[in-house]
């Protein structure tokens, strides 16, 4: 063994010597490659990764700007895996930003390379498939330099240089499947959208070619992995080429007759129909009813005598036929039949079901029931968009009433657990899969509910009263809470009386411990997802607060955790009867908790004490009579301000950093910032709270400067942030107050002289906060918070992706800049206003789905406010300047496939600026016809982004835009139509249809949440 530990020492140092007579080689410009000693370093970081001076060292490497251009020495002087793959992806991401520095000859020499190594390589089956695959992402980097203009004959070299080998034929397969999704699927941000259609384009020119080589393929092969290989390509087409170019052929038929018989081809045949119903243009036409019919005929012969589709398609028997990683026969079908169904806004299944959509809906049930949890995620996926369907359109569509009460079976039995649960539930129940599960399930159970609350209650009682089923139990209560304010206050009285009824029994019997914990809740959550029914009846809601206050005593953590919060969900959503003296009630709730509330605080874990002292305060301020109210809350405040004090007196530079210390800082502050909301009641309370500013201020500066010396300590950064939320709330309370000058100028000062590692997005938070509240009579801190945040704050995060919760925190702070402050004053600083809106531009087009929405929606109020704007001056600058600006940038957005998720607010931001044109209400660039200057400007610019289309055809879409402005709904529709055209969606995308469906979902009971309490007067005062 010593002899083991001296050989690597040995290696260690030989590694290093080797190392510092070659780094320098290895990061200057212009050097040849030492390839064996390249070969070690790279073989010594895959061993050990964490090794982070190796890691510098080929970063280093990387950086060299010529390193990408040493791919061919590195390749062929090196036999070792790992530096060949090294090689390669430094080459793909060199040529993706320096592709056009290289000559005719250096560019003419990587075609050859490439093309001849990718075969070379393919025909040899020795090689690893991960070493293959990128050899392949390099040519088709090379190809979307070259391809077609300086590469036009590539298709049909490629292609006659790899068929005849088996090999090489399956890996060309496989790297046209990946052409086809670069080109036609995936957006490279590097790549116009001149060029990205120039590539689509050169692909759909050259499909008559490849279809001629697939076909060849399936008439003549009979090797398995190459017609399979061969079909799993057929499928990457068939989602955007014309349709009839396949289905006029023979070689349709020859797929479901000859191929879908034989299991080991059933997977790509699906992959085949299931790319044919997702088809960017695909609509329910005879020619599609007429695959869907095929389709279902086919999997019916399969079957053969068999009723249940399990019986034949599963993953286990598909085992031995499907070996490539993530493939599953159940999960393809689902999805296949699900796109059949909702195809075209679920046509196929409109007016009298057909044979086909009965069976099809009955295999998806059946499906449903049995699959693995991740191929049911995806199941739910289509379950809710279906039931939704059932219930809104039950005049176009009625399915089977026995189909109904199966999925309500199956989503009861197995429904996820929700997020307020998580702490009690998780490591119990099987199909623990977080929120993302949990909400489109509670969304498709409440339409099952909808479509028969007799049987849907009856379900959920059969599972809850099987005691000897406890997963049945669980899942039970859990679709209780799912299906909160669904039912009518009739059904709901008599449906969750007796459900509660049940509950208490089993709570009262005799019950393990752990079951028990679980169980008690189930009943908290259930309870407090039914405000209505608990304002309604205060026996239940008594005997509720009886229980929280009994288990908030319980010393298991996980559920005084859930009782907590539930208890301040009941502070928010039925105050009024916690602070009401009711008959045969000595004290009111509020009072029977305040006066426990040192007993529990001494009881409950220390981050859940802010929490409870939050509902306090919430309920405080419910209470009607103000002597009282003044009282309780003196008393709520004795316990923090007590700890804060003592913790004072213990606090030195010697003793902040230890942990129980930071606990006791933390906890005062925590509790004044949640409570702070009673300052509405209690004036007093303002001077108490000026004291603890003060005391903070100091606490403040020590953090930040010890922060800035040593970095970011937990225990340090997590005191910084609770202070930092007590300023946030203070500011949201006493904005006007005289301590607000001087915390400015201390965060700002903070947060400018901060490195960006060192910064804090509560800070910025603050600002939001307070410009919020001050609006335009906050202008003395608008020079400082541009200058010394926003300004600095854009310099960190244009060039990156990182620091997220900065990047949240900083749209929220130009949001409310750009609408309460700069939109609501006369005048302005151009230069500023204008480094402040291309911000939120950019915003707008960051694929992060909430910074896009937040500028997305700031533009928009931005722009609406300035155009309601009195002042004619401002207004003629403001368009003069920027008005063509935010139109062609909301278009570049709205034409990238990643922006979906915005359309309709970008919609409805251009149909306002339009109107203003169309309307006469703007004159831009002093144009005696401003809708010909716009129309004419639009035209250009989108001639120059996509250069296929007609101008005559864009400059009358442009025209039609201004024609149009004053129906949202048609201009609306002009722009989905364009972006059709340009391939840019496919008609039945459902992201582009949100807003109607949505406004569509509103008449549906319980979808958006529980039925609140209604405001009424019933009740005795205690006061």
């Amino acid at each position: 063994m010593f002899s083991k530990i001296g050989k690597k020492k040995k290696t260690i140092k030989r590694f290093y010597k080797i190392k510092e007579e070659k780094m320098e080689l290895l990061e200057q410009e212009g050097t040849p490659v030492d390839i064996a000693c390249l070969d070690q370093i790279i073989s010594s970081f895959f061993t050990n990764p964490s090794q982070g001076d190796v890691h510098e060292l080929l970063c280093k490497f990387q950086k060299r700007s010529d390193s990408w251009l040493l791919v061919q020495q590195i390749i062929t002087g090196s036999q070792q895996l790992n530096t060949r793959f090294f090689a390669l992806t430094t080459f793909v991401d060199g040529a993706r930003s320096n592709w056009g520095i290289l000559d005719e000859s250096q560019r003419a020499f990587f075609k050859q390379f490439f093309f001849s190594l990718v075969i070379e390589w393919s025909t040899d089956v020795s090689t690893p498939e991960v070493l293959l695959n990128s050899a392949n992402q390099a040519l088709i980097e090379v190809l979307k330099n070259e391809w077609p203009a300086f590469w036009p004959n590539f298709m049909h070299d490629f292609l006659m240089g790899t068929k005849n080998d088996v090999n090489a034929s399956i890996n060309g397969l496989k790297l046209l499947s990946m052409l086809s999704i670069e080109t036609h699927d995936y957006q490279d941000e590097l790549l116009t959208t001149d060029r990205q259609s120039e590539l689509s384009r050169a692909l759909e020119s050259d499909f008559n070619l490849i279809f001629s080589h697939l076909e060849a393929i399936f008439f003549q092969s009979t090797h398995v992995p190459l017609i399979k290989q061969t079909l799993l390509t057929l499928s990457n087409f068939l989602q955007w080429i014309d349709l009839q170019k396949v289905t006029s052929t023979t070689m349709c038929q020859h797929l479901v007759t000859n191929l879908f018989p034989n299991p080991e081809f059933r997977y790509p045949v699906l992959c085949c129909f299931d790319a044919i119903a997702t088809h960017y243009a695909a609509t329910a036409d005879h020619n599609m009813c007429q695959i869907f019919e095929l389709f279902v005929h086919n999997i019916r012969v399969t079957l053969g005598n068999e009723t249940d589709i399990n019986a034949v398609y599963n993953d286990l028997e598909y085992a031995q036929y499907i070996t490539e990683k993530g493939m599953s026969i159940v999960k393809k079908l689902i999805q296949t039949i699900g796109d059949f169904l909702l195809l075209d806004q679920s046509s196929l299944l409109q007016g009298i079901l057909t044979e086909g959509a009965t069976f099809a809906l009955l295999w998806l049930v059946q499906l449903t029931a049995t699959c693995e949890i991740d191929t049911f995620k995806i199941a739910v996926e289509y379950w809710v968009e279906l039931t939704r369907l059932f219930f809104l359109e039950q005049h176009k569509v009625q399915p089977p009433p026995n189909l109904i009460f199966q999925l309500q079976e199956i989503f009861v039995a197995r429904m996820s657990e929700p997020p307020e649960l998580f702490p009690l539930i998780q490591q119990d129940l099987d199909d623990a899969q977080g929120p993302d599960l949990f909400e489109p399930m509670r969304q498709t159970i409440v339409c099952l509910s909808h479509l028969s609350k007799q049987n849907m209650g009856q379900t959920i009682v059969t599972h809850l009263s099987n005691v000897q089923n406890k997963p049945g139990v669980l899942k039970a209560c859990i679709a209780i809470g799912a299906i909160s304010g669904t039912f009518d206050q009739n059904f709901e009285q008599s449906f969750l009386s007796h459900c509660l009824q049940i509950l208490f029994q089993y709570l009262n019997g005799e019950l393990e411990e752990s079951d028990r914990m679980i169980l008690s809740g189930c009943y908290l959550y259930i309870c407090s997802l039914y405000p209505r029914f608990l304002a309604k009846n205060w026996e239940f809601l008594k005997q509720l607060t009886d229980k929280i206050a009994q288990l908030m005593l319980v010393r298991y953590p996980p559920l005084q955790e859930v009782t907590v919060k539930i208890f301040k969900i009941l502070a928010t959503r039925v105050p009024k009867p916690l602070v009401t003296l009711h008959p045969n009630q000595p004290k009111s709730v509020v009072t029977e908790f305040i006066e426990n509330s040192h007993n529990l605080a001494s009881v409950l874990p220390f981050d859940l004490v802010p929490i409870l002292y939050q509902a306090l305060a919430l309920l405080c301020t419910n209470i009607p009579v103000p002597d009282r109210k003044q009282k309780l809350s003196m008393q709520l405040l004795v316990l923090p301000m007590q700890t804060w004090e003592s913790t004072l007196n213990r606090l030195s530079p010697e003793t902040i950093a230890e942990d129980q210390l930071a606990l006791q800082v933390i906890f005062p502050l925590d509790i004044f910032s949640k409570m702070i909301k009673i300052n509405e009641v209690l004036p007093l309370f303002y001077t108490q709270i000026e004291k603890i500013l003060e005391h903070t201020l100091q606490l403040y500066k020590f953090f930040t400067t010890e922060i800035n010396r040593v970095g970011i300590i937990p225990n340090l950064a997590k005191m910084k942030a609770v202070i930092l939320n007590f300023y946030e709330s203070f500011i949201q309370a006493y904005p006007n107050s005289p301590a607000i000058p001087t915390l400015v100028e201390m965060m700002v000062s903070d947060y400018l002289n901060s490195s960006p590692n060192h910064r804090f997005h509560q800070i910025i938070d603050c600002f939001s906060v307070l410009i919020d509240s001050v609006g335009p009579n906050c202008q003395q801190f608008v020079g400082p918070i541009i200058t010394g945040v926003v300004s600095p704050t854009f310099d960190m995060i244009s060039d990156s992706d990182d620091y997220p919760e900065i990047q949240l925190s900083h749209f929220k702070l130009l949001s409310f800049l750009m609408t309460k402050v700069f939109a609501s004053v006369q005048s302005f600083n151009q230069e500023v206003f204008s480094m402040m809106l291309r911000c939120l531009l950019w915003g707008v087009a960051r694929p992060k789905n909430d910074i896009s929405t937040l500028a997305m929606n700031c533009v928009s109020d931005c722009v609406q406010k300035i155009s309601s704007s009195d002042d004619a001056e401002f207004k003629r600058v403001f368009y003069d300047q920027f008005y063509l600006m935010i139109v062609f940038s909301l278009f570049d957005v709205m034409t990238d496939r990643a922006h979906k998720f915005i359309f309709v607010p970008l919609a409805q931001t251009l149909n306002h600026l339009f109107m203003q044109v169309s309307a006469h209400f703007i004159v831009l660039n002093g144009s005696e016809s401003t809708e010909n200057f716009l129309a004419d400007s639009l035209t250009e610019k989108l001639h120059n982004d996509f250069p296929h289309m007609k101008q005559s055809d864009l400059l009358e879409f442009s025209r039609g835009l201004i024609t149009e402005a004053r129906n949202f709904g048609s201009f609306k529709e002009q722009l989905r139509t364009f972006l059709i055209t340009i391939k840019k969606i496919m008609p039945s995308d459902r992201d582009f249809y949100r807003q109607e469906r949505d406004d569509d979902l509103q008449s549906i009971n319980g979808f958006f949440g529980p039925a609140e309490a209604e405001d009424d007067d019933d009740g005795i005062s205690e006061f």
